[in-house]
């Protein structure tokens, strides 16, 4: 099967086979992902489409014993893991921006996005 426009030339396969003897883990580029994933049609805030966002990769990975998530947004700015969790759930009450694709093409203004999927 062909990759949807990304790259022509990759052949995807439908499914991966896991060994059941095997550790399986899933590494999911986030921004893509959630480029990908578009925005959700009811989803008026951050918080709602970090909920809807996470059940899609949950789905997605469900075969797998590990799914990893990674977003090359995130800096390091200095602030301690509960002033980011902190941070995180006061984002959740964001509305989202009403043109999506201009507001993933800023990567400075994803930030709080990525926060609240992280």
């Amino acid at each position: 099967m062909k990759c949807n426009g990304i790259y022509t030339d990759v052949n995807c396969p439908l499914e991966i086979e896991i060994p059941k003897d095997k550790y399986s883990c899933l590494v999911i580029d986030g921004q893509g992902s959630v480029a990908a994933f578009g925005k959700v049609a009811l989803a008026k805030t951050f918080g709602y489409y970090a909920d809807r966002f996470v059940h899609h990769i949950q789905m997605v990975g469900k075969r797998f014993d590990c799914i990893d998530v990674t977003f090359d947004q995130y800096k390091d700015t200095g602030t301690s893991i509960k002033d980011g969790m902190r941070e995180k759930r006061k984002r959740r009450d964001v509305p989202l921006p009403s043109n999506w694709n201009d507001f993933l093409a800023l990567r400075e203004q994803t930030r709080p996005l990525c926060l609240s999927l992280w």
